[in-house]
């Protein structure tokens, strides 16, 4: 069957194939995996990526996996759009869309809700000592569809944000403050008037804008909010992050930039743990080493979901024999991954 597909959905399966067990880890639920695999494999058949080379698809796309975001246009969370490098390759950029941002936050516990405010709605903001209110009322139906209606009318964007113990956060971003963070964009000539996504989106960049500026402002601590937020940064400025070394070793770095020297570096479990393991039909080289204990537990703890970044920094702490002790006591395993589950992020 395999060998009357096009050949790009051939290719795109091919790199697919030896990376589910690590988008199985990533993603912390087999079910949830095979989803984006199936995602992946409609999305990057998606002639909107013609151009784009398949390698650079799923790079892209195992970026969206390691911050546990689906690229299913329809839900809005991440999307995977054709980015013209500046050596006139076209390869496939990550961007984030507001409901990613909000997603990532409900996860640790904190709701943002987002108002956009049109000219024909009401909005008042008062504070009396530590008391903040907020009155908002949007007309609904003085409110159009047409990009130029939306452009010339949107005034603000309110964000509300309560913490996991009730706290609440109000954020007001004027028009102004939206313009300039529009303009930081290399895709953005005109001052007078937006292009592209800008055009045809203004409502939902606009308030992706003001999501992204709040959670910046708040006491998050969270690992994976600062590395959506670090990627997200990196595209905004018309640039593209370098997805092959951020899924080895989550560091995000323009992909343009120079590559660092190498030194010697202690055993790097993030690159070990995300290493594509090679499946029955692939014909390797030479004999495939055996997996890393450490490595192998972190992946467990993952699967346990066991916060990523909390599972590679636990297994760190621990001593060989501690690895292989745990690694063989499938009970000690999971009443450590609960106590990892439960334990209060770090601020």
């Amino acid at each position: 069957m395999t060998k009357h597909l096009p050949a790009k959905e051939k290719e795109l399966r091919g790199l697919l194939a030896p990376r589910v067990k690590m988008i199985e880890s990533l993603m912390g639920d087999p079910n949830r995996a095979k989803k984006f695999a199936a995602t992946m494999l409609a999305v990057g058949l998606n002639p909107n990526l013609a151009a784009c080379t398949p390698q650079s698809i799923i790079e892209a796309g195992i970026a969206a996996a390691m911050l546990r975001l689906l690229p299913d246009p329809n839900l809005g969370q991440a999307y995977l759009i054709p980015f013209k490098r500046r050596d006139g390759a076209t390869v496939c950029q990550l961007q984030i869309g507001y409901r990613g941002f909000i997603t990532m936050l409900e996860r640790i516990g904190w709701h943002i809700k987002a108002y956009p405010v049109y000219s024909s709605d009401e909005l008042s903001f008062e504070v009396d000592g530590w008391e903040e209110r907020l009155h908002y009322k949007p007309d609904f139906d003085a409110r159009q569809s047409d990009p130029a209606w939306i452009f010339e009318n949107l005034e603000k964007v309110v964000t509300v944000v309560k913490s996991k113990d009730g706290e609440l956060f109000y954020q007001i971003m004027t028009k102004a403050e939206i313009e300039k963070v529009r303009m930081k964009s290399q895709t953005q000539k005109d001052p007078r008037k937006p292009s592209g996504v800008w055009w045809e989106w203004y409502e939902a960049m606009a308030i992706k804008s003001a999501i992204k500026r709040h959670i910046k402002r708040l006491p998050l601590g969270d690992h994976d909010v600062a590395t959506a937020l670090g990627i997200d940064d990196v595209a905004e400025k018309g640039s593209i992050p370098d997805y092959k070394r951020f899924n080895e070793e989550t560091v995000i770095v323009e992909a343009d930039a120079a590559p660092a020297p190498k030194t010697a570096t202690p055993k790097d479990l993030n690159a070990m743990l995300l290493q594509p393991v090679a499946t029955d039909d692939a014909q390797p080289e030479s004999e495939t080493p055996e997996p890393d204990p450490s490595a192998r537990l972190a992946a467990e703890l993952i699967r346990r979901k066991v916060k990523r970044s909390g599972a590679l920094e636990y297994v760190k702490t621990l001593e060989g024999k501690d690895v292989a002790s745990l690694l063989e006591d499938p009970g000690s395993l999971d009443a450590v991954a609960e106590e990892l589950r439960t334990a209060p992020a770090r601020a």
